[in-house]
């Protein structure tokens, strides 16, 4: 009777030290991992595309350097922007706040954002006010200290520190790049690396034009017409119109400065092997900003940095390269603006608690990282933060969002008149998409809406709005609740 009254004993014990250590096992695996008094490093590449980094599966060699970096990072495969415009997308970046929340969707409603902003208090402002140096070298049109970014750093360095660095700006070119803006900000590194610190870097090298340098203007050559202006920014309103001639098939693509000074909008033919050459182009400058790139993670390495710093790799939204027949996310219509070409961008984190590499399937949305930021530093987040942090899901597959939604309203958009709303929702599996032109007296002029199945169809080129008629239904009410929700 002992014996068996021991064992039992025994075995009891185990249970309980089980279930112990089973409690503790799923605390530690669930609890956030705070990085205390780290700093934080966040380089953008604007108008990024996924699909040409080597890092995300190209063929071409495109991105050697942050592959190098980021090799044992978080990589993202849906992060979801929330609407295709960079100053827009910035705001809702550093304040965690919806697009239709912050109202920046025009350069004309700047003072109306403005207004909005002061409610709120950015993930900047948080870090200054805990003592963390900040600085910021960004690039000209949409990142300009007046756009309301640029009072939340210590350092902003946009246009007014151009000349007095020899950068020369060229207006509506986005011409600012790596090549321009990584010594400054290696500088600065160097200079401010032994306080807690935290450091934004944003280069427009992926905003057309393409003009690759030195040895990379021929690293992706191939035959193309040489009488095509491939230093000229290409885009359309509308989708590709295809004509015929004979044999041979052209797509009509327009100049940007033909938008910009309504000049006669005579377009420019290109045949498939010139689109071909459009797009090594884009990747031979994606090369050639990745190798630029190397002096800021050489000396994150050099300065013994990786140890305490965060490390955020991104973009604020992709772009079209003759995705479903647009090019550039110009065309505000459902086809010409929310497909996840342009919607969806690259995302890999370097957290120094967390190591090794994991792919993470699940949803983020731009309005999550400040939240993140703050919470992998183990500060509060402020009220009024609209995203949900996601480091609970870090190396694991904990969802975050039940969908993703996008939003931007146009009030004129080149030739035509009146506004412009495009609206988005999406999870893994579904997308719905809206769109919607009225007039100046309200009246509306045209409306679109599309169905996809993600996991089917992935580009997006498959409608399903007359097929999946309940799931569509479904879909219009989550767009409405959350347009609802960030409306208010």
């Amino acid at each position: 009777m002992k014996k068996r009254a021991l064992i039992s004993s025994t075995l009891i014990v185990l249970l309980l030290t089980s279930v112990y250590l089973l409690r503790i096992y799923k605390q530690k695996t669930t609890d956030p991992i705070v990085c205390a008094d780290c700093n934080v490093i966040i380089v953008s590449l604007s108008n990024l595309r996924k699909k040409n980094m080597s890092f995300y599966g190209s063929s071409r060699n495109t991105t050697p350097v942050i592959d190098a970096f980021f090799k044992d990072s978080f990589s993202f495969d849906h992060a979801i922007a929330p609407a295709s415009l960079t100053f827009s997308d910035a705001a809702s970046f550093f304040f965690s706040l919806q697009t239709m929340t912050h109202k920046f969707m025009n350069r004309t409603d700047k003072d109306i954002a403005l207004d909005v902003l002061k409610k709120y208090k950015s993930f900047p402002k948080v870090l200054a006010g805990k003592g963390y140096n900040t600085a910021a070298f960004v690039s000209d049109e949409d990142y300009k200290y007046e756009n309301g970014i640029g009072a939340e750093f210590g350092l902003y360095f946009d246009k007014s520190k151009y000349e007095e660095n020899a950068i020369a700006f060229q207006p509506w070119q986005y011409n600012v790049g790596t090549n321009d803006l990584v010594k400054p900000a290696v500088k600065w590194l160097r200079d401010n690396h032994k306080e807690k610190f935290f450091l934004f870097f944003q280069a427009y090298d992926m905003h057309c034009p393409y003009t690759p340098r030195g040895k990379f203007k021929e690293l992706f050559s191939m035959p193309h017409n040489p009488k095509i202006d491939f230093t000229a920014c290409y885009m359309n309103l509308d989708k590709i119109e295809v004509i015929k001639k004979g044999n041979k098939t052209y797509y009509k693509l327009f100049k940007w400065a033909s938008f910009l000074n309504k000049e006669e909008d005579v377009g420019v033919l290109f045949e498939q092997r010139d689109l071909d050459y459009l797009i090594a182009l884009y990747d031979a400058e994606l090369a050639n900003a990745d190798d630029n790139l190397r002096e800021l993670f050489l000396e994150i390495k050099n300065l013994k940095l990786e140890k305490n710093t965060i490390v955020i790799f991104m973009s604020e939204h992709g772009d079209y390269l003759g995705e479903n027949g647009y090019f550039m996310k110009v065309a505000v219509t459902g086809q010409g603006n929310l497909h996840n070409a342009n919607l969806s961008y690259p995302l890999m984190i370097n957290y120094p608690p967390l190591k090794g590499a994991y792919k993470q399937k699940q949803m983020v949305q731009t309005i999550d990282f400040a939240p993140t930021i703050l919470q992998m530093l183990g500060f509060d987040v402020p009220e009024g933060m609209q995203g949900k942090s996601f480091l609970k899901m870090l190396g694991n597959d904990q969802e975050l969002n039940d969908y993703a939604f996008s939003a931007a309203i146009r009030k004129r958009h080149f030739r035509d008149k009146g506004q412009f709303n495009v609206q988005a929702v999406q999870n893994r599996e579904w997308k719905y998409n809206f769109y919607e032109h009225r007039d100046f007296e309200g009246n509306v002029v045209e409306s679109e809406e599309n169905l996809y199945n993600l996991l089917n169809d992935p580009e997006e080129k498959i409608e399903l709005r007359d097929i999946e008629k309940d799931k569509l239904t479904m879909m219009r009410k989550v767009r409405l609740e959350k347009r609802s929700l960030y409306s208010k």
